[in-house]
């Protein structure tokens, strides 16, 4: 039996059989190139000195091996932090259009800084420019983040888009490892450093495109009716603050815990994986090898493709964290072949770019969606950058024995799957974030419905009539 809908609120929910103009759709997608372009310079230029290594790049600053590491910890370590306070700032005060301009103003002259560091082969300039381009570079992420949220959300094409917009990233990065040094080869290396920098005026050029389509979007989307119009002008004028964080649901924190338990196997082996493959197999080709998984996980937007078709995101995801725990497995007690595990990991890591990204907008107003990320970020930079540290201490504490550290590995792929079947059993209750995506919109329509009610409530509470 069909319902009628009221044509005024048709334009405030999330319909799943509403027909979408083709000019949305241009529209929506010209954002997402965009929105891809925004970070380009960034993923791109974040492991230019990994490219050339500690030992080109400590002989033409005239430091010592171990200064090199000072160019990642000055990025890594204060995001820590700064990543929530750069994702409160969006949330509380700047929104993200400006926020988008400041953070990817901050990424462009940090490379451009390091960039003339090179020239004056100057190593404390070249810190500075990283540590300009560290507090820039992971809100930046963050932001586009939440862009892809606004505009994709309640879409059929949500985890696609949040595929392809991890899945560029992740591969300008890849294409970073295998150019610069060929660059710096055929010109110098202050001229590799150079066209890096030149993407990253690229990005912020692009950042200037996406804050007008923002606009555009922002005043096409805006209600018509007075009433509409009062309560969205009240709904945007919320702002993120400290004791939201208690509003947060159960599935919200069990989320972050997933995603943390889930980067410490298969990022923590990606930063051993090179000795690990030396070691093993010496007459493999290590640098090959290690690249397998983000060559395969270029799947990914096939695989929001799925996702957004069939939903589901935690069965995704629990496929992802059972081929984790395979993939250790095959590499102790299977040591023929790499390659299997390689690729596991690989569907691995395309599965979590498609379906874990999606999971949070469902369970938190869009005003806090910023600090959500932020906050996921920060944990899982703090997670990664801890863990390393404890697997290098176990790998000279056991002679570089990697089954002990496979195993640990294991263990919180082990964690992350209990995670998920507790997300799961508590979803059948909610069914936000494990079903087909038209149960989902109408969970949404029904929350937003409810929201609009108590905000209505308390605009008349605040402006009661007054009767002479």
């Amino acid at each position: 039996m069909e319902s009628v809908i009221n044509s005024d609120s048709e334009k405030n929910v999330l319909l799943p059989n509403k027909i979408v103009p083709m000019s949305e759709h241009l529209f929506k997608y010209l954002g997402l190139v965009i929105i891809c372009l925004t970070t380009l310079g960034g993923y791109y230029t974040f492991d230019i000195p990994g490219a050339f290594g500690s030992k080109v790049i400590s002989e033409w600053y005239h430091v010592n091996e171990v200064s090199y590491g000072v160019l990642y910890s000055v990025y890594s370590f204060p995001n820590i932090v700064l990543v929530v306070i750069g994702g409160y700032l969006v949330d509380s005060y700047l929104g993200i259009r400006l926020g988008l301009l400041i953070f990817a103003g901050l990424v462009t002259i940090g490379e451009i800084i390091f960039a003339i560091s090179a020239n004056a082969r100057s190593f404390w300039l070249a810190i500075l420019g990283r540590i300009i381009y560290g507090v820039g570079g992971e809100t930046l992420y963050i932001i586009s983040f939440s862009y892809v949220s606004v505009w994709f959300f309640g879409r059929n094409d949500f985890a696609l888009a949040f595929a392809t917009v991890n899945t560029i990233g992740r591969l300008a990065g890849a294409v970073d490892l295998n150019i610069t040094t060929k660059i710096a080869d055929h010109t110098s290396i202050p001229f590799s450093i150079w066209f890096g920098a030149s993407l990253c005026i690229l990005s912020f050029i692009s950042c200037l495109v996406m804050v007008y389509l923002e606009t555009l979007r922002m005043k096409k989307e805006k209600p018509l009716s007075d009433t509409q119009e009062g309560i969205k002008e009240t709904a945007n004028q919320k702002k993120f603050k400290l004791s939201d964080l208690k509003t947060f649901p159960k599935q919200f924190w069990i989320i972050v815990l997933l995603t943390n338990c889930y980067v410490i196997p298969v990022f923590g082996f990606i930063t051993i994986g090179t000795d690990f493959f030396k070691t093993q197999f010496p007459h493999s080709n290590a640098s090959i090898l290690i690249s397998i998984p983000y060559y395969v996980a270029c799947a990914a937007p096939l695989m929001g493709a799925l996702v957004d078709r069939f939903g589901r995101n935690l069965y995704f995801l629990l496929l992802s964290s059972v081929l984790v725990v395979f993939a250790f497995l095959f590499l102790i007690f299977t040591p023929i072949t790499p390659y299997i595990s390689m690729i596991f990991l690989g569907i691995s890591i395309a599965a979590v770019y498609s379906a874990s990204f999606t999971l949070i907008n469902p369970l938190v107003p869009e005003y806090c969606i910023s600090v959500c990320f932020a906050l996921n970020s920060s944990l899982m930079n703090g997670t990664l950058s801890l863990s390393i540290i404890a697997i290098n201490g176990i790998l000279q504490k056991t002679n570089n024995n990697y089954t002990i550290t496979f195993f640990i590995f294991i263990i919180f792929a082990i964690i992350a799957i209990i995670c998920l079947v507790i997300l799961i059993i508590m979803d059948r209750k909610y069914q936000l974030i494990n079903v087909h995506p038209s149960i989902q919109q109408q969970k949404i329509k029904e929350r937003k419905e409810i929201e609009e009610a108590l905000d209505r409530q308390r605009n008349q509470e605040q402006s009661p009539l007054i009767v002479n």
